[in-house]
């Protein structure tokens, strides 16, 4: 799966109608990660891999500067 996709079933699962008017606290760990990918037989590598290579359009050659451009688009 590619970090797009991983983006959004990340969003879906802490911004949705149970968190209507809530505060939302975001964190991430294993446990959360296996279930958002389970559906589609995602696993936390696949997770770590997917954020390694960035969004399709991140054209930086290093971790941060792939994150960089993925927070400024």
């Amino acid at each position: 799966m590619d970090y797009l996709k991983w983006n959004n079933l990340l969003v879906k699962h802490f911004f949705n109608r149970l968190m209507v008017g809530r505060e939302v606290l975001l964190y991430v760990n294993e446990k959360v990660i296996e279930a958002a990918g389970e559906p589609f037989g995602a696993k936390i590598s696949d997770f770590i891999e997917s954020v390694k290579k960035g969004p399709g359009w991140a054209k930086g050659s290093r971790l941060c500067q792939k994150a960089y451009e993925a927070y400024t688009n």
